[in-house]
């Protein structure tokens, strides 16, 4: 990883630690709503947590500046030959979200008599290719944006990396918290994360506007 993407491409806020539980300085603090409900504040500082939790999640530590920089050297052809890059954008039907994965709604009885509310994100889809992901959606003047990257989400932490195919328009993100944005799916009171709802218009606001 070092040798052959990391010094390349002159990732100074990109390290692979190891084992070493520390994080390069200066950093942020995060804060988690989940996986300790009895907290006397509902929220915990999940900033020096153990992502081993999360299978693959690999070993880097890095900054939304050099996500941009690997996100357009890898979607540029810098980092694998064509026939790999061709292979790694190949779309599987494995995943792809639909309406109802991107929306939410509280009912009457749930909003205390007040009007059903709902917030969807619609006219999008997502579909996955090998590590990476395809994301399409329709700009408010009727054009369709697809873009390139991937989410990550972890206790504490929401992380969004997206680039156009061409490389010229880019966006990487992060949120010290994972507050919920919708009501589960199976438990009405109770809620999970939809980080897609909540950064949408973020990722509309840059991708959608000319440059």
């Amino acid at each position: 990883m070092t040798r052959r993407i990391i010094r390349p491409l002159g990732l100074t806020g990109t390290v692979m630690p190891g084992n070493d539980p520390s994080l390069p300085q200066p950093h942020g603090l995060y804060h988690s709503g989940v996986l300790q409900p009895g907290h006397p504040l509902g929220i915990w500082d999940a900033t020096l947590i153990n992502p081993s939790m999360g299978p693959g999640t690999g070993d880097a530590i890095s900054t939304n500046a050099d996500l941009i920089i690997f996100l357009r050297a890898l979607l540029g052809g810098r980092l694998l030959p064509p026939a790999l890059l061709t292979q790694m954008r190949t779309l599987h039907p494995v995943w792809q979200e639909t309406d109802e994965d991107l929306a939410y709604h509280y009912t009457p009885e749930q909003t205390g008599g007040e009007p059903e509310v709902e917030y969807a994100v619609r006219g999008v889809t997502g579909q996955y290719g090998l590590g990476i992901t395809k994301r399409t959606f329709t700009c408010p003047n009727g054009s369709p944006v697809a873009v390139w990257g991937h989410n990550g989400a972890i206790p504490g932490s929401l992380s969004y990396a997206y680039v156009t195919e061409d490389g010229s328009r880019a966006l990487a993100f992060n949120v010290n918290g994972d507050w919920p944005a919708r009501v589960h799916k199976y438990d009405p009171n109770a809620f999970q994360p939809s980080e897609l709802i909540m950064f949408y218009d973020v990722m509309r606001a840059e991708f959608c506007t000319p440059a």
